[in-house]
């Protein structure tokens, strides 16, 4: 309280806590700051009154100063009362340097009192944000478009009672010049609840309008309209009503099935420096899904990089990854595959049958370079993360390849093979060209 003009510096730091916290966690926090300054109270009051009296501090600047103290606004009155009672006494006052020892055990209790709360207070927002997320899976939503639906239905049900009301409120205004029927429209696409209901409150609100006389709400329906307004308000600020809560904890619900797998992915990108995880903290800031995941899947990637030991990706695992990919690309186009998608994962088929023509001699081929030393075999890893077609059939390659190389199958392709193999090329190249044009 009155000593923590003396701790300004020191609390600094801990000021953030008394600016986030709500109301009713401000004045519990005051009540404990009184409670644990009363014994000392008046010799506080005795020091400030001793600082006056030498001229030090003006009573004027510590009457504002008293402002900023920390407690309740009433117990800092007091103080100031008791201060200015010493004052009036004429008495010189004074403080002992025992008194003085009793003071700097307050200042601690109080840091210590602090500290404590700040902890509960991060303790307290992390315990909502979890409840928040946990109830957010319950719907179990197949996209987000169905999150959405499920918000607006609830919001269209609370006002669906007073629909006629609202609608004759809005007439009456634009019939009274209030404002126009073209900004009302212009304005209902703000407005909350369903696209349809919203129509319909618009045809009301028109219906209304071909009445010569509109009367004004009662009190009565004045009320009623700030009643529905009210549960609104209620229900907006329930975890029911968070639909990035529900959004981000659906997409984790998706993602977190192929974590170890997405973080051998990151981590391969990595090792071969294709990206920084610098940059990939970056990006994170703007990928789907929550923080606490993203985070998640970093911590993963970067042990798996720290660990210095071979990063693999089986075949069926990147088909298990591209297939996660789609899924939440479809979670977010309405629980529909992706017209993207659905052309991507047809090349691809193409693509495949093309590759498994050639798959041996391509394989051989790869392995020769490797063994006359054309390229490493880590460059060819590298490279394939950002081959087109199956990254599934992709991983086939790269294994086969290195099979032939530990094998010694690294016999160079005849004329005829080299001629299948460029033959296949030229195909999936024109395949790509023609589905996936270069604009």
């Amino acid at each position: 309280m009155k000593n923590l003009m003396i701790l300004s510096i020191a609390l600094f730091l801990t000021m953030p806590l008394y600016a986030q916290s709500s109301r009713q966690n401000m004045a519990n926090i005051n009540q404990k700051i009184d409670a644990l300054s009363a014994p000392v109270n008046d010799i506080e009051a005795r020091y400030w009154a001793s600082r006056v009296q030498s001229g030090s501090i003006s009573i004027e600047k510590l009457e504002e100063a008293s402002k900023g103290w920390l407690g309740s606004k009433e117990a800092n009155q007091k103080h100031i009362s008791l201060i200015k009672k010493y004052l009036k006494s004429g008495k010189k006052v004074s403080v002992t340097s025992d008194e003085f020892a009793k003071m700097d055990e307050n200042k601690k209790k109080i840091r210590e009192f602090l500290k404590q709360a700040e902890k509960d207070k991060k303790a307290s927002d992390n315990s909502e944000s979890n409840v928040i997320t946990a109830k957010a899976k319950l719907f179990k939503a197949k996209s987000y478009k169905e999150i959405k639906d499920k918000i607006n239905k609830k919001l269209d049900a609370i006002s669906a009672p007073v629909n006629d009301i609202e609608a004759r409120h809005w007439a009456y205004r634009v019939q009274s010049g209030e404002i126009s029927i073209e900004k009302l429209e212009e304005a209902s696409k703000g407005w909350l609840g369903s696209d349809k209901a919203k129509e319909k409150q618009l045809s009301m609100i028109k219906k209304h309008l071909k009445s010569k006389h509109i009367t004004p709400l009662t009190k009565e329906e004045y009320a009623k309209m700030e009643e529905a307004q009210r549960k609104t308000k209620e229900f907006l600020n329930s975890p029911e009503a968070n639909a990035k809560s529900q959004l981000n904890a659906s997409l984790d619900n998706i993602t977190s099935k192929v974590r170890d797998i997405s973080a051998r992915e990151l981590a391969l990108n990595v090792k071969y420096k294709i990206i920084t995880f610098e940059q990939l903290d970056k990006y994170s800031k703007g990928w789907h899904g929550s923080k606490e995941e993203n985070k998640a899947l970093l911590d993963l990637a970067k042990k798996y990089v720290q660990e210095g030991k071979p990063i693999s990706i089986t075949p069926e695992e990147w088909a298990k990854l591209d297939e996660n990919k789609t899924q939440v690309r479809a979670f977010l186009n309405d629980g529909k595959i992706t017209d993207f998608d659905k052309q991507r994962i047809e090349t691809n088929k193409k693509i495949v049958k093309i590759e498994k023509s050639v798959f041996e001699i391509e394989a051989r081929a790869w392995a020769n370079n490797i063994s006359e030393k054309k390229t490493t075999f880590e460059e060819l890893a590298k490279n394939s993360l950002s081959w087109s077609g199956d990254p599934a059939f992709n991983q086939k390659m790269i294994n086969k390849i290195e099979e032939n190389v530990k094998k010694g199958n690294t016999k160079k392709l005849n004329e005829k093979e080299k001629q299948r193999l460029n033959e296949a090329k030229q195909k999936i190249r024109e395949l790509l060209n023609k589905n996936f044009p270069v604009k």
